[in-house]
């Protein structure tokens, strides 16, 4: 009966071996939740902020807008409460001691990208592209950057956040500037 036992448990350690926990996988930025609290646990505020920094692009904006799907999938809300990953990530935030982005110290590309829109979406690839030296032009049809944004937060919110983003990052914007066709 042991042996059986052994086996069983050996099966199950090994049943998820390569796929990530249910919290990352719920995660719309494929988060690793695991680590992230790790390091918090440890009072590594600074290597947590990194850790969210890089998944998300925008740290200031998402935890403030985050429904945190990975509440559903939390095996500790059966036995007692799901991880208020929420107040984890404003930690982060409040206790790291330096916000700004990476900068990461790479040559030019001299390849141009555009970018419809200059919503969250947009300036956030805007942002990856930018940050690997892309020369990145950002279209957008209204007057002002955020998109949905200003229906959801205080603007001082996710302009701060997005200018401190881009504070190492140059890109060209294009405002009240729609585009209808490729070939524009």
């Amino acid at each position: 009966m042991e042996f059986y036992m052994e086996s069983f448990k050996k099966q199950i350690k090994n049943c998820l071996q390569d796929e990530p926990p249910f919290c990352t996988a719920a995660c719309p930025f494929q988060f690793d939740i695991i680590s992230f609290i790790s390091k918090i646990q440890r009072g590594g505020f600074n290597t947590a902020y990194r850790s969210y920094l890089n998944a998300v692009g925008f740290p200031g904006i998402v935890s403030q807008l985050c429904d945190e799907p990975c509440k559903n999938v939390c095996p500790r809300r059966i036995t007692d409460k799901a991880v208020d990953l929420k107040l984890l990530e404003k930690a982060a935030i409040n206790y790291a001691r330096n916000l700004k982005p990476n900068n990461y110290n790479l040559p030019p590309k001299n390849k141009r990208i555009a970018v419809i829109g200059a919503g969250i979406s947009g300036l956030g690839c805007a942002l990856r592209l930018a940050s690997k030296k892309y020369q990145v032009t950002v279209f957008e049809k209204t007057d002002r950057i955020g998109g949905h944004l200003w229906s959801l937060l205080p603007p001082e919110v996710f302009l701060t956040d997005i200018q401190q983003q881009f504070c190492y990052e140059k890109y060209e914007l294009c405002l009240n500037t729609e585009i209808k066709s490729l070939d524009n």
